[in-house]
């Protein structure tokens, strides 16, 4: 703008006919959607993960690895989904062995799972995309996790599990495919997803 104000500084005072500002460009409202779009998968992702550690942690610290498996079955899902209240998207964990089948990978993560989920952590790269249809913009996000000591407790060498914790694995999880892990292995990963509304589809207002 200042460019300007100094080159009609040195252009004769004629009188001239007003002209209207030019619109904005279209490219700016839906940049600003897809960005509203990956920041709503992304607080959902992290208000998903900081549900299940706060529920696992609190278990852990009261009755060490099997009451954080008991939590794990019981009042995990309920967490996190109480934790997705009010965040108009939804989100979740998944990982090619299986513990629950409740954390059974929605279609769209199954192509990322099959590239990666089988190999190492450092070719499991996160992965954000984001579509435009029907008057909205949806953005996906994945996000691998990694295997930290705490985990091994329930997730590491069946050999090495405490008898308590194979109790557990034996009567909530017969099907049970997640444990033989080592620090640093990937493990799964967090994904989430979350639609907003279009400008031009709500009369040129953003909403949700």
């Amino acid at each position: 703008m200042i460019w300007l104000l100094l080159a009609c500084m040195n252009e004769p005072t004629e009188p001239t006919e007003p002209t209207a500002e030019p619109p904005p460009p279209v490219a700016a409202p839906l940049e600003r959607t897809r960005a509203e779009a990956v920041a709503s998968a992304e607080s959902a992702a992290a208000a998903l993960t900081g549900a299940l550690k706060s529920t696992l942690t609190n278990a852990m610290a009261q009755g060490g690895p099997e009451a954080a498996m008991s939590a794990c079955a019981d009042q995990a899902q309920g967490a996190a989904a109480l934790a997705l209240v009010g965040k108009r998207a939804r989100a979740g964990r998944t990982s090619v062995r299986l513990r629950s089948p409740a954390n059974t990978a929605p279609d769209w993560v199954v192509p990322w799972l099959e590239a990666y989920g089988g190999g190492a952590l450092a070719d499991a790269k996160p992965e954000t995309t984001v579509s435009e249809g029907e008057g909205q913009v949806t953005a996906r996000i994945i996000r691998p996790i990694e295997v930290q000591p705490p985990c091994l407790a329930c997730h590491g060498d069946v050999a090495t599990l405490s008898p308590a914790v194979a109790a557990v694995l034996a009567d909530r999880y017969p099907d049970d495919a997640a444990t033989g892990y080592a620090v640093g292995d990937l493990r799964g990963v967090v994904w989430a997803e979350a639609s907003v509304r279009t400008a031009q589809d709500v009369g040129g207002a953003q909403a949700h």
